[in-house]
């Protein structure tokens, strides 16, 4: 079962994003973001989907789904194992900023992991809601993929011994982590949770 709220992820095989090495377009479009692309490729496997992708996966009997012009982002387990993956459109004339394969056609549903949780090792970990967040915060910080946490995050979570939230300063983003470090510290977790806006005073403190 790979549905949101299940349990645990059921590995059901390989999954093999497309695309290939990152072409100057998209090495572009990473330095704008102030990203070095070659750190990104080499520390998180992100690939160029190119200017025509469509993804079959192991099924050539069905239409497929278009990732053409999107960065492919490799999505894994605590295990360090490929689930899944993202699709991040490098186009400007594009509404839909990131898209996910069918669930039924990948190893585990998104919500199931928490983004680059298989490199945080330490004690303690920083949350943040998506993948351009966590490349800039780097190992020992994970994104949930939103403000939404589905509960095998949260036990994810409470295995560590410090978690510090730094969701979006907005209100509804600052009233989820507040209601889901509740959630969170009532499995043994000490919890923080963070408004990077908000102003700090002359002690240092917020």
């Amino acid at each position: 079962d790979s549905s949101h709220g299940s349990e645990e992820i059921v590995f059901k095989g390989l999954c093999t994003p497309p695309g290939g090495p990152l072409t100057p377009r998209y090495r572009k479009y990473l330095e704008s973001r102030g990203f070095d692309p070659d750190w990104i490729a080499l520390e998180y496997g992100v690939l160029a989907a190119g200017p025509s992708c469509r993804w079959y996966g192991e099924d050539r009997d069905w239409r497929g789904s278009d990732f053409s012009d999107r960065l492919i982002v490799p999505l894994k387990d605590r295990l360090g194992r490929v689930i899944a993956f993202q699709g991040r459109t490098i186009r400007k004339d594009e509404g839909i900023r990131w898209r996910f394969p069918p669930l039924d056609r990948v190893a585990g549903h998104y919500k199931e992991t928490l983004y680059g949780a298989h490199e945080a090792l330490g004690d303690t970990v920083a949350v943040v809601e998506g993948i351009v967040d966590q490349w800039r915060l780097g190992r020992g910080s994970v994104a949930s993929f939103g403000t939404s946490l589905s509960g095998a995050q949260v036990r994810m979570l409470g295995g560590f011994r410090r978690v510090v939230m730094l969701f979006d300063s907005e209100p509804e983003a600052q009233a989820r982590a507040r209601m889901y470090a509740r959630d969170i510290a009532a499995l043994g977790a000490r919890v923080q949770v963070v408004d990077l806006e908000l102003p700090v005073g002359p002690s240092g403190k917020a």
